[in-house]
């Protein structure tokens, strides 16, 4: 077995109005097809390198989850690559984004970084290697 590429990553939504708008506004990710699963519903936005974003709204009540960053089992983060991560920190920050780290040069990684939570409460990371 070989894996070749990343094809999407899924995040279940707890806010819909508030993910479209920041992946699509805030984030700047170009909105694709939305696709009816007949329980759920799929909507799509591009990630660069052919990668897709995938947001689901469930037709039924869900419980949110419970969990912190550093629980066992648990997914942590995606990261990206970003160009200016300190105007990224400027731009999350005027748009009520919480930032729980960051922006800040590691050593031991050799690059800046930013950790940071979408409206699910889902934690994201931006990157930077270049200054």
């Amino acid at each position: 077995m070989k894996i070749e590429a990343i094809n999407h990553i899924t995040i279940n939504m707890k806010d819909i109005d508030k993910s479209l708008d920041f992946y699509g506004r805030v984030l700047g990710l170009e909105k694709l097809n939305e696709i009816n699963m007949g329980d759920h519903y799929i909507r799509y936005f591009a990630l660069p390198g052919g990668v897709k974003l995938e947001l689901l709204e469930y037709f039924y009540e869900t419980k949110p989850a419970v969990y912190t960053e550093v629980d066992a089992g648990v997914f942590r983060h995606v990261a990206f690559d970003v160009d200016d991560i300190f105007k990224a920190a400027e731009e999350l920050k005027a748009e009520g984004v919480k930032i729980s780290e960051g922006p800040a040069f590691s050593d031991k990684l050799g690059c800046y970084f930013m950790l940071f939570e979408d409206p699910n409460g889902c934690q994201l990371e931006f990157t930077q290697t270049k200054k």
